[in-house]
């Protein structure tokens, strides 16, 4: 007879058993991320199974992270994962854990899919779309969804494309920056580049303390695949990540890009480096997330021609329901946007 299902810490589960579940309900790339470095991920103790009978069904996760909201600093988590095993779903697991999450923390927040907003919506979410991932083709038939495509249509678009970044790869390559340059990832001139422009700007977006700096990019393992880059009059900085693919591909991420938001030299400046690094390294595509206006503008004059609808998502006391309808600030760091391919 099955017993009633429980929620329990990770830390209380069978690693050897967490493991087999993740490997059956993930793809093998995340399931192996998760059994490595879900402890850096997380941030935390954040992450929980569902039980019944002594067999894992289901597992959520959330990032712990801290936020700027209205100048005030609030303790807050990304809603990651909720996910029930096939053979277990339609007992009305997803919504015990729901439940669960829900009233354990007291600000979430998210990036959910089309389908995803919409339930949220019905459970009283705070949800806005007005987000944009950004796309610059430096090799427009290399491009990842160009490549994993069937459509003829769209891979003949990115031979037409070829020419034209081709001439703007040689733009981008022989561009003279003066005012920014690469420089070592040091964590305290990263947080005080952070702070100054944080306390100059309205907008909600992650805490960029020293503690930040060292856990998301210092700690991480993927730290020798980052580049910095910093406007020379502390203006504003700039973080690259430059992948290679199982199949060889290499594509580049700007994870996040802060400073003076009302200066589109700068900002022009620190695109302008990233694209060279990616570059220099065969990228064939840099994606970004702009969440803010000035940011997108300054990224489409570099060349970011592509362009997808980002969601997010918040649940929190009326203040945070408030402050987070206004301007906000998200970028490639923030949450799993990083996501493991």
């Amino acid at each position: 007879m099955n017993t009633p299902p429980k929620i329990f810490p990770i830390e209380e589960t069978n690693p050897q058993a967490l493991a087999e579940f993740w490997r059956s309900v993930y793809p093998a790339q995340k399931s192996e991320f998760l059994i490595q470095h879900s402890a850096w991920q997380h941030a935390s103790n954040c992450q929980y199974v569902i039980e019944t009978s002594g067999k894992i069904v289901g597992y959520s996760a959330l990032i712990s992270t801290r936020v700027n909201m209205s100048g005030e600093v609030r303790r807050a988590h990304w809603w990651v994962d909720l996910i029930i095993a096939p053979e277990a779903r339609g007992q009305g697991l997803q919504s015990l854990m729901d439940k669960f999450i829900r009233a354990q923390f007291d600000l979430l927040l998210g990036f959910p899919n089309a389908q995803a907003a919409e339930i949220h919506r019905k459970h009283q979410w705070g949800v806005r779309d007005d987000m944009k991932a950004l796309l610059l083709p430096l090799r427009p038939t290399q491009v990842k969804s160009v490549r994993r495509s069937h459509s003829v249509v769209i891979k003949l678009g990115a031979w037409a494309l070829t020419p034209l970044a081709a001439l703007w790869r040689g733009a981008l390559t022989t561009r003279e920056i003066k005012s920014a340059q690469k420089i070592p990832l040091d964590e305290n001139l990263l947080a005080e580049i952070s702070t100054r422009w944080q306390n100059a700007q309205p907008i909600n977006s992650a805490q960029r303390d020293a503690a930040f700096f060292s856990w998301r990019y210092g700690q991480s393992p993927h730290a020798d695949e980052y580049t910095c880059f910093a406007a020379n009059n502390r203006e504003g900085y700039l973080i690259l990540r430059n992948l290679i693919n199982a199949d060889g591909l290499r594509h580049s991420r700007i994870l996040d890009v802060f400073g003076n938001f009302q200066n589109p030299a700068m900002l022009a400046d620190l695109l302008s480096l990233a694209a060279q690094d990616a570059l220099r390294r065969g990228s064939a595509q840099i994606t970004l997330l702009a969440s803010l206006p000035e940011l997108a503008q300054a990224a489409r004059r570099q060349g970011f021609i592509f362009s997808a609808p980002v969601r997010f998502c918040w649940l929190g006391d009326a203040a945070a329901m408030s402050a987070f309808s206004q301007k906000n600030y998200w970028t490639l760091a923030d949450s799993d946007n990083d996501e493991v391919e």
